[in-house]
Order: C-alpha cells, then sequence, then structure tokens
C-alpha cells in the first residue's frame, strides 16, 4: 500500500455508504421516538429499550469481534453488516404496518446494534487498508463526515416526510435503499485477500492485550466525553437556560454543522502537521469552549463539533502509524471500550443530573477531556512497546 496511486475506490464507497446509512437510521430514531411512546402507548422506561437493546447488541457484537473477523473476514462482515441495516429499517417499517407491534421495533434494534458493531470495526479496517499513508487521515475524515451529514439530513428528510403525510415507520423503508445498494455494490467488488478471506488469519500477528487496552481506553474516555454534548446540549439548555426547543435544537444543528465542516475540511485539504500534534489541538480547543460554553455563554458550546471534528480521524490515522499491522487487532477493542464507556456515561450523567442538576452534571465533559489529554501525553512520554 505504500504506492500513492493505489487507492481503492470500490471498498472506500462502500465503506462511505454503509456509515452514512448508519448515521441515518442512528439519527432518525430520537426525532421519531415522542411518536413511538405515543403510537404504541409505552412509558419511557419501556421505550428507552429501543436504544438500550441496539447498545446491548452492539456491545457483544464488538466483544466478538476478533472471533468472527478470524471467522469470516473484513468484507464478507461488511456484507453482513448492510443485511442487518437492511433488516433493520425492514423491521422499523413493520412495526406500524399492520396495527402497531412493538417486538418489530425491539428486532430491529437488535439488528441495528449488530450493524453497527460489525460497520464501527471493519469501515475503519477497509479504509485503511484502501489508501495509502499520505491519505489515510483524509480518508477516515471523509468516512467520519458520512455520519455527520446523515445527522445533519435526518431529521429533515424526517420533516418532509411529515408534511408529505407519510407515516414515520414509512419513512424507514426508504432507508432501506442506501445499504441495499452498497450489498449490491459489494458483490460487483473483488477485495484484497486478507479482507475477504480467513485463510491468512491465522498468520497475521496480533496485539496483546495490554498494547489494546491503552488505545481502548483514551477512544472510550474521549467518545464519552463528546456525546455528552450532542445528547445532552437540547436538554441542558431548555433546563438550565430556559431554551424554547426550537432555539435549543438549532443549536445542536449548530453543533453538527461545524463537526461535519471540520471533517469536510480534513477531506478536501491538504492540511499539515502529524495527527499526534491535531489531536492535541483537538483536546485544548475541546476543552476551551466546553467550559467558556458552561461558565460564559452556552453559544461556545456548538464550536466544540468544529474542535472535536478531527479527533477521531486523526485518533485513527494515529493508531495506524504507531502499531502499523497491530492495529486491525486493536479496533474490536477499542469499539468494545467505546461500547462500554457510552453505557457508563449515560448512566453517569443521568445520576448526576438527577442529584446535582444537568448543569453540574455536563462538566462530566470537561473532565472526560482532560482525562484524554493527559493519557495522550503520558503515552508519548511512556510508550507501551508493541
Amino acid at each position: 500500500m505504500k504506492n500513492k496511486k493505489m487507492i481503492l475506490w470500490p471498498l472506500i464507497i462502500i465503506s462511505y455508504l454503509g456509515m452514512f446509512s448508519f448515521g441515518l437510521y442512528d439519527n432518525s430514531r430520537g426525532p421519531i421516538y415522542p411518536s413511538i411512546l405515543s403510537d404504541f402507548n409505552i412509558l419511557p422506561s419501556i421505550g428507552s429499550w429501543i436504544f438500550i437493546l441496539s447498545s446491548l447488541a452492539g456491545l457483544a457484537t464488538t466483544l466478538a469481534g476478533n472471533a468472527w473477523l478470524k471467522k469470516w473476514g473484513t468484507f464478507k462482515a461488511m456484507q453482513i453488516s448492510f443485511c442487518m441495516q437492511v433488516l433493520a429499517s425492514l423491521f422499523m417499517g413493520l412495526s406500524g404496518q399492520f396495527g402497531y407491534h412493538f417486538y418489530f421495533i425491539l428486532l430491529s434494534s437488535f439488528a441495528f446494534g449488530i450493524s453497527s458493531g460489525i460497520l464501527s470495526i471493519c469501515a475503519n479496517i477497509m479504509i485503511s487498508h484502501s489508501v495509502d499513508v499520505t491519505t489515510r487521515r483524509r480518508t477516515f475524515a471523509g468516512l467520519h463526515s458520512m455520519y455527520g451529514l446523515a445527522s445533519l439530513l435526518a431529521p429533515v428528510l424526517i420533516n418532509i416526510g411529515h408534511f408529505s403525510n407519510i407515516e414515520w415507520n414509512q419513512y424507514f423503508y426508504f432507508l432501506i435503499l442506501i445499504p441495499f445498494l452498497a450489498l449490491i455494490l459489494s458483490l460487483f467488488i473483488k477485495p484484497p485477500n486478507h479482507l475477504c478471506t480467513s485463510q491468512n488469519n491465522q498468520e497475521v500477528v496480533r496485539a496483546g492485550l495490554k498494547i489494546s487496552l491503552f488505545p481502548g481506553f483514551l477512544f472510550g474516555v474521549y467518545v464519552a466525553g463528546e456525546i455528552i454534548v450532542s445528547s445532552q446540549l437540547v436538554y441542558f439548555l431548555e433546563a438550565t437556560h430556559h431554551f424554547n426547543k426550537s432555539t435549543a435544537n438549532y443549536y445542536l444543528s449548530l453543533f453538527f454543522l461545524t463537526l461535519l465542516l471540520g471533517r469536510l475540511a480534513f477531506t478536501i485539504l491538504k492540511i499539515p502537521l502529524k495527527s499526534f500534534h491535531w489531536l492535541l489541538i483537538s483536546l485544548i480547543s475541546s476543552l476551551i469552549f466546553f467550559m467558556l460554553g458552561l461558565a460564559v455563554h452556552p453559544i461556545f458550546l456548538p464550536l466544540i463539533g468544529l474542535a472535536q471534528s478531527f479527533f477521531y480521524p486523526c485518533a485513527m490515522d494515529w493508531l495506524y502509524e504507531k502499531h502499523h499491522s497491530l492495529a486491525d487487532s486493536i479496533v474490536p477493542y477499542i469499539m468494545t471500550s467505546v461500547a462500554l464507556a457510552l453505557i457508563l456515561m449515560h448512566f453517569m450523567v443521568g445520576l448526576l443530573a438527577s442529584s446535582f442538576g444537568i448543569d453540574r452534571a455536563m462538566y462530566l465533559g470537561p473532565c472526560l477531556i482532560i482525562l484524554t489529554l493527559a493519557g495522550i501525553i503520558v503515552e508519548r512520554w511512556f510508550p507501551l512497546k508493541s
């Protein structure tokens, strides 16, 4: 892969389509959640299983990551992810097609969790094997831009469907098209042998638990700090600053817009400096905007999206730059750590918000960013040996 001309565009395209489809489904659940509660006449304690079940299924899938990668190979696993995305959208559509059947929504959440667990691992591995080192960071940024674009489009598409008298369950039928297209395209692609077969997997040197745990810890802590903003911003603005819902949602849209613009900039432009330096810039600027948003004015909170936009693609590039061939076997540990960290974060935020208020609970975000920053600096000075 050192040849700069060796860019495997078909693999990049289906990875991008998979991430875009994942983002559309993931960010469509929030806007239609109130409709699900009312149409099915269920309490939030029951409705929350829509999110809990997908998180648990995703966690179980990532925990078994190295096992199914060894059995199926990356490319075949990616195709299975597309099938699960199709089923997830299909079940969501069927849940309100002939009366309301909540078990279809649970099946949808379970299928989506499996899909997200596979995709989170395979998409990153496929991107790393599709480009040379000079374009790897930009291609990772493009991959995660797809999620940012989907997060902006999802509520817009739902509103268009609402004004077009399309029911929320019928909307999910349209979401079948993208993963189905990606699946069909994948059937015409001949990927490299190490991505589509498991024949050589036993020969691949795998990272030990000691090497894998620290990157997993850093990614998990960071992503938990990042998701606090997107998941709690509207609630924080309404409860603490008494914003109306439209204004609070506008701030959230600004956050996703800055997140998308930052990732697009890293995708299109050839930006200097090493990925490690951009990680420091991202964390320090995120911390500054976070504290200004909490202590001075919430207008600074959407700017966290810009500061965070390039962390994940730069972190993935840094991982492959540092660990080379071992990185593929570290990615499943990272995704497992991220899933665990998100579950713990949501629990801690809920507990802190109930005990001290959401205005105090939001300070968990800066604490997690500081912890990530300290971890990266310490790892730089005292690197773990591969």
